[in-house]
């Protein structure tokens, strides 16, 4: 017997269970009753689209979904149901309509296929496709992340306009044509009117460029998935926006098992043919880093998805940074700089962002080590700092050559002081003033 964990929305769908949907109720006809028209039952049975609990409004019959399932004649070992999901042991493929129940031979195949690596050699896979080019591949699901005012938004708000028109992303990374959905739970519709005209988008836009905005949309809202579902389905929808990730489920962002629920639920998206882009947010403190460390809640968030980039905007150069720190099908592609230019015209502000050339992996580096050594010192109280203590407490990626040069050169820059302590040892410490 396999285990497997769907949402309650893909265990219905995979079943052929007719349901409806109300204010987290799941609502299908109910098994247990006994009145039927033409061998439906008359009465529904309400579910709890969390906990799988439920009852019927006519015979008043309560159940969970364990005990449904098994009236319903599937022979589904039903071991576990949390937030929405459901853990089955699986033996067999079975369809419900009305009360009828037809059990089929599993499809699920019950052998591994083992094959040598040359069988594997063998195959043609073709070349990677590209949404974006070297940046975001066709049907998965990628990650742009950063602190609040880093211009995520406008780097995704650019990016649904390049794809739904074809023209390249910041006039440099070529782009596969196709529709656009982008569904925004963060700002409010006069926000989004305000950006997109800002962007050149005007009221008679013939754009496939389509936007659900703050409805409430959650992961495990089996009624609303699918409505979304459908809509990519029917739009032939290429591209899917989530402004944020934060705010279309209701998990725990700590929880590696509901962040993995939520990137799976998502899966039923990319299956559609589409690619899947959300926007999400750092750790309090990480000003300025694109360590992939700093990407806020569990690590399967990050261990889930198949891009991650991270914006970082500098005010004094009017750039955004933008740096990759996962791409499962390429190597990564070299950090580079956006310019940020604002115009004004008729009153109206426009703003236009495009590709001015990569920044020094080196420099990248440099700049994520100074802001994890500041942090260290913001959560110390300013007490002096012995060199193996800030190894200690930055990330493994950064070797000991790299944080005494960074050392170096915030000592010489005046951003730290430095002293000879017992045995030698270099202490550092914030200057004070005066």
């Amino acid at each position: 017997m396999s285990k497997k964990s769907l949402s309650f929305f893909e265990y219905f769908n995979e079943k052929n269970i007719s349901y409806d949907y109300s204010s987290g109720q799941i609502i299908m006809p109910c098994p247990f009753c006994e009145k039927k028209d033409r061998g439906t039952p008359l009465a529904t049975f309400n579910i709890d689209d969390l906990n799988g609990e439920g009852i019927c409004g006519s015979c008043n019959k309560k159940a969970d979904l364990k005990e449904l399932i098994k009236k319903m004649g599937f022979e589904d070992e039903i071991l576990e149901i949390d937030s929405g999901f459901v853990v089955i042991g699986e033996k067999t493929t079975d369809s419900f309509v009305g009360d009828k129940f037809e059990q089929k031979p599993s499809t699920q195949n019950n052998s591994f296929k083992f094959q040598s690596i040359s069988d594997i050699l063998r195959k043609d896979y073709g070349e990677t496709e590209w949404l974006v080019d070297k940046i975001i591949p066709i049907e998965t699901v990628n990650i742009i992340s950063g602190e609040p005012q880093n211009y995520k938004t406008w780097i995704t708000m650019e990016l649904a306009k390049c794809v739904a028109s074809g023209k390249s992303f910041l006039d440099h990374f070529d782009v596969i044509q196709g529709a656009v959905l982008v569904i925004d739970e963060e700002d409010s519709e006069r926000t989004v009117k305000k950006r997109f005209s800002s962007l050149g988008i005007t009221e008679d836009s013939t754009l496939p460029l389509y936007y659900l905005n703050q409805a409430g949309f959650r992961t495990n809202d089996l009624s609303g998935m699918k409505i979304v579902v459908d809509f990519v389905k029917n739009n032939n929808i290429k591209l899917v926006v989530f402004d944020s990730l934060v705010r279309i489920h209701t998990g725990d962002e700590n929880s590696a098992k509901d962040m993995s629920n939520v990137l799976r639920t998502l899966q039923e998206i990319v299956k559609c043919g589409a690619t899947v882009i959300l926007t999400h947010h750092h750790r309090k403190g990480a000003v300025g880093s694109t360590s992939s460390q700093n990407l806020r809640g569990s690590s399967d968030i990050l261990a889930g998805v198949d891009m991650h980039m991270v914006t970082v905007f500098k005010k004094d150069e009017n750039c955004i940074y933008l740096e990759q720190t996962k791409l499962r099908q390429d190597e990564l592609t070299p950090p580079f700089k956006v310019l940020v230019k604002w115009t004004e015209e008729n009153e109206n502000k426009y703003i236009s962002l495009s590709y001015a050339g990569n920044k020094d992996l080196k420099s990248v580096k440099e700049d994520s080590i100074k802001y994890e050594i500041f942090l260290i010192f913001s959560t110390s109280g300013n007490e002096e700092i012995c060199f193996e203590y800030i190894k200690e407490n930055l990330n493994d990626e950064f070797k000991d050559l790299e944080i005494r040069n960074v050392l170096k050169n915030m000592v010489s820059k005046k951003e730290l002081t430095c002293k000879k302590g017992a045995h030698n040892k270099s202490l550092y410490s914030l200057p004070t003033n005066g």
